[in-house]
């Protein structure tokens, strides 16, 4: 059995001599009964200032705070406290408090043991506040992020509108770009991470997907992944840039294209002329055009509105379009004033097609307000290279003077330009 003089040696080698931070605290009131040398050091008291204070001395937590914590640990089956005490410096460190009731001389104290964790939290803290600020990160990026290996693996994504994934992130997560995306998407995903690898970084690659919100255009971002040993590791935005694709589409369109009519334009019309002029040299073939005008086309704006002659025009278009044949060209020239590019077409045959989208226009009736149709006719001048001219400006001039020589003729008809040869 121990000795009273055992009970004493363990008792100066608990508080006397221990390094460790421990108290002896009574439960009743909070008054701090013993103190180890380690507690002294880390408190910056002697023994005999510890010993005279209460335990609330030490603890900067209200009283309601303290209780509330120690509900806590209760509640979550914790085997400390987390409380915070005050040094003699005046310094405040966080501590993990862990207590147990011993008896001694026929009472109960507190035998705590303190570990301070104000390093363990301010890492705590500094990780929350990373964490916080690279979510905010991702939450205020609006393009696809993933995080791909070198063999084109995912390993992570994040998605602000899941909708524009290609697959679900379950599915994706795990499989290769090459598994998972067409192939000419998962060729231009393995481009991107290929000049990543070799030159850090990579822009530009663009891919087109089928996703839950349509078809989508994306541009690819990709860098290398620092500090991550091989194999390599990749960052890659995909930017969302559908929008952009689509106004270049119509940029591309209205290029080359009437915005009313939607016929090709006079651009192209001067350029196909052109070319259609060196093929018909080269290869020793007839080609034609025709010039046509609308006729009284000023008193139908005057008196129905521009809207009206806008529907005229589109109608007039529409015509003309199911009119010719597949390999001839239709043009809005400027105006009311439209041009056919006929390729291989000589002047008999030019002047039997003219007669007939003659009639076809004067056939047709358009549709206007409150039930009305309008009905229109068409002067229509024809040239034929090489006879009315051997360039295409000239070209233009000869079906431009036949078409007035038609108006002159009391509309509604086709003349054919006079030959220059």
């Amino acid at each position: 059995m121990p000795t009273s003089e055992d009970h004493a040696l363990y008792y100066q080698l608990m508080f006397s001599e221990n390094k460790a931070v421990t108290l002896l605290i009574d439960p009743n009131g909070g008054t701090i009964i013993d103190a180890s040398l380690g507690a002294c050091q880390y408190y910056g008291y002697s023994l005999s200032e510890l010993t005279a204070m209460s335990i609330f001395d030490i603890n900067t937590m209200s009283k309601a705070e303290i209780a509330a914590e120690m509900q806590r640990a209760k509640e979550k089956f914790k085997t400390h406290f987390d409380f915070r005490h005050r040094l003699a410096s005046g310094e405040v460190r966080d501590v993990e408090v862990y207590s147990n009731p011993i008896p001694m001389d026929g009472q109960k104290f507190l035998y705590s043991v303190i570990h301070d964790i104000t390093a363990r939290k301010q890492v705590e803290e500094a990780l929350k506040e990373a964490v916080a600020s690279q979510n905010a990160i991702l939450a205020a990026i609006p393009d696809l992020m993933f995080e791909l290996d070198q063999r084109g693996r995912y390993l992570n994504l994040w998605a602000r509108n899941p909708n524009e994934l290609a697959c679900s992130k379950a599915e994706l997560l795990g499989r290769t770009v090459s598994e998972m995306l067409p192939t000419d998407a998962a060729d231009q995903v393995m481009s991107a991470l290929r000049e990543a690898d070799e030159k850090g970084q990579s822009h530009g690659q663009q891919i087109q997907l089928t996703t839950a919100d349509g078809e989508l255009w994306f541009e690819l971002s990709t860098s290398l992944k620092d500090g991550v040993s091989s194999p390599h590791r990749f960052i890659m935005l995909s930017h969302n840039i559908t929008k952009r694709k689509h106004m270049e589409a119509k940029l591309r369109y209205l290029s080359f294209h009437d915005p009313l009519t939607g016929l090709y334009n006079r651009n192209v019309l001067e350029q196909q002329l052109n070319d259609e002029i060196h093929r018909a040299v080269r290869y020793n073939h007839a080609l034609s055009i025709f010039m046509l005008d609308i006729d009284h086309f000023k008193p139908i704006n005057d008196t129905y509105g521009h809207g009206i002659g806008d529907t005229v025009l589109r109608s007039f278009a529409t015509v003309l379009e199911s009119s010719i044949r597949k390999t001839d060209y239709a043009t809005r020239y400027g105006g009311e004033e439209f041009v056919v590019i006929l390729p291989e077409t000589s002047p008999p045959k030019a002047e039997e097609l003219a007669e007939r989208l003659r009639n076809q226009v004067a056939e047709y009736s358009i549709p206007i307000e409150d039930d009305e149709e309008l009905n229109i006719t068409t002067s229509i001048g024809v040239s034929t290279f090489p006879e009315h001219g051997k360039s295409w400006e000239d070209l233009l001039n000869a079906a431009d003077s036949a078409m007035y020589a038609a108006k002159d003729g009391g509309r509604n008809c086709v003349r054919v330009a006079k030959n220059t040869i």
